[in-house]
């Protein structure tokens, strides 16, 4: 009787140190996550992640636009943009100055005339890098009986020339866009794209 009950008193020895053997990993593992988790915690507390700010101050009087963007990164470093654009309604101008300043110190600017003519506008603009050099970008559009076609010659700081021809004609259930562009070497791609379109339900009669 005594052999049987002293092997019974084994067995569930045994069965508790099993389960004690299985528990106690998971139980140290999950107190190991709970610890990873308090300490990664305390670093996002103790040394926060730093962002960067923008701050952008508008201003409008008399015909005349200014606005200022100030950027600071993360380390402190601040850049700038001021632009500002002069407006003659009646003459049908636009003349815009931009200056960007970057956190070294250096600037680059960019200058725009808009102009409005009798069946379009012309736009010019100069854009001056760090490095003085400066490229030229001239857009003319007019419009036509049916559409519009747009003519654009862009000049890079290296004398290059390229060109942009776009085409845009209507018709009662389709626009066609086509564009002729030539690179600085001489080649020319053209692109042809037609967009079906709905008309407009006709009137009822009176």
């Amino acid at each position: 009787m005594n052999h049987l009950v002293t092997s019974r008193l084994r067995k569930a020895m045994h069965g508790i140190l099993s389960v004690a053997l299985v528990s106690a990993p998971l139980a140290l593992g999950a107190m190991a996550q709970d610890a990873v988790a308090s300490e990664r915690q305390l670093n996002r507390t103790n040394h926060p992640v730093k962002q960067a700010h923008r701050d952008t101050l508008r201003k409008k009087e008399s015909g005349t636009y200014t606005s200022t963007t100030t950027r600071t990164g993360p380390q402190g470093k601040t850049s700038t943009r001021e632009t500002t654009a002069v407006v003659d309604r009646e003459a049908g101008t636009l003349a815009r100055d931009t200056t960007i300043t970057g956190p070294n110190g250096k600037t680059a600017t960019v200058h725009a005339d808009v102009a409005k003519t009798e069946d379009g506008y012309t736009r010019d603009v100069t854009r001056t890098g760090p490095n003085g050099k400066t490229s030229t970008t001239n857009t003319e559009m007019v419009r036509t009986e049916n559409g519009r076609s747009i003519d654009t010659t862009h000049t890079g700081p290296n004398g290059k020339t390229s060109t942009r021809s776009t085409d845009v004609v209507r018709t009662d259930d389709s626009v066609q866009r086509t564009t002729v562009a030539t690179a600085p070497n001489g080649e020319t791609r053209t692109s042809v794209t037609t967009r079906t379109v709905t008309p407009p339900p006709a009137a009822p009669a009176p």
